[in-house]
């Protein structure tokens, strides 16, 4: 059910892709995948990126994102760009999460032991 995945990932990521500060955002993968040998229990799989602004998020007459700071909004600041995997699973109608990231420059290096650390995450039923 991709498409689930995907509705589910998009539901979950919502309030960080419309944030204030949010300049772009991007959900990269999205799929359920079985837990243990119970057909029954799945958990939610995804990925994204975000590029947020640390300043005032202002847009230009062209529709361009732009991060300005300083006392009158003078000084166009640096933007954050991270990347991160994440899981999801619903457990007595709780929602856990368990979120790895890292900057977008360091994600190369940091990706593999971020999605073992991640999918590793599980409940002791």
């Amino acid at each position: 059910a991709a498409g689930g995945a995907e509705a589910a990932g998009v539901a979950l990521t919502q309030a960080l892709a419309t944030n204030g500060s949010t300049l772009q955002f991007r959900l990269l993968d999205a799929r359920f995948q079985q837990v243990g040998g119970d057909s029954s229990s799945k958990e939610l799989v995804y990925e994204y990126f975000v590029e947020t602004c640390r300043g005032k998020k202002i847009e230009g007459s062209k529709g361009e994102l732009f991060c300005l700071g300083g006392k009158n909004d003078e000084v166009t600041l640096q933007t954050v760009q991270r990347h991160a995997v994440a899981t999801a699973i619903v457990r007595g109608g709780y929602l856990y999460t368990c979120i790895g990231s890292a900057a977008e420059e360091r994600w190369g290096e940091a990706a593999p032991a971020l999605r073992a650390a991640v999918t590793s995450f599980r409940f002791n039923d």
